[in-house]
């Protein structure tokens, strides 16, 4: 199936590329390298996280094939030209950023790339701590990808910023329950709520609950208060100005 990509990486972590985009794959294998020690330092590893397996594919058509072929997930053909990356256990298959200008709606810049392989990452680890990961809470998952990849740091990243601050400064911040019943509002407001935990409870406490949290209600047991109280607190936090979101 990668019959025709070349390799670069080491024993941890391997770029799959065809020929004419191999300065990508060392920019791949550099973020996801980086992005895999601090990962590792987040979650306390004491065993190296297993192989992993990345793939630049050069245009729409071969991402897809491989998104089905490769990773066993099932997509609309063609894909929709924001989706630039996928994973599925340790591999994860990217659009190659030479690609972007005809295959995907982003445009391309280094520092979004090597966000953007943090992100994915995320979610590698994420599902080896915890193969049962649907059981996470709904805002752990893409939340904590945007969180700690810095996502969320930059305007022209995938657009993850801009839906908060219009919402902030509207004052019309959905309720924990209508998020987690709408997938595009998880994607737009789940960092926030990651943001939130970390910065009045430390960065621990979320590891901890992708750890033991079994659902999102047991998330709130972990920490220790009623979803209405902590969805007061949150709101309160993301529109009251203390949240380090800049806003417009």
């Amino acid at each position: 199936m990668l019959n025709n990509y070349l390799r670069f990486g080491d024993d941890r972590i391997e770029v799959r590329y065809v020929k004419s985009h191999g300065r990508f794959a060392k920019q791949a294998f550099n973020a996801l390298k980086n992005a895999s020690q601090e990962l590792s330092e987040f979650f306390r590893l004491t065993a190296a996280l297993p192989h992993v397996r990345a793939v630049l594919a050069p245009d729409r058509a071969e991402f897809d094939r491989l998104v089905i072929n490769l990773l066993h997930i099932d997509i609309e053909i063609p894909s929709h030209p924001g989706r630039i990356a996928q994973p599925q256990k340790t591999d994860i298959v990217f659009l190659s950023p030479p690609a972007y200008k005809q295959h995907s709606k982003w445009e391309y810049n280094p520092g979004m790339f090597a966000r953007l392989a943090f992100h994915e990452l995320t979610h590698v680890f994420e599902e080896y701590l915890r193969p049962d990961l649907e059981n996470v809470p709904w805002w752990c998952g893409e939340g904590l990808a945007v969180y700690l990849s810095g996502q969320w740091k930059h305007d022209d990243d995938l657009g993850w910023r801009d839906p908060i601050l219009e919402s902030i400064e509207k004052r019309t911040v959905p309720d924990l329950r209508e998020i987690a019943a709408d997938r595009s509002l998880v994607y737009d407001f789940a960092w926030t709520v990651v943001k939130f935990i970390a910065d009045t409870r430390g960065r621990e406490m979320l590891s901890r609950i992708v750890r033991e949290s079994t659902d999102s209600g047991d998330a709130f047991r972990i920490l220790g208060e009623g979803v209405d109280t902590f969805e007061r607190k949150w709101k309160n936090w993301l529109v009251g100005g203390e949240n380090g979101i800049k806003c417009p």
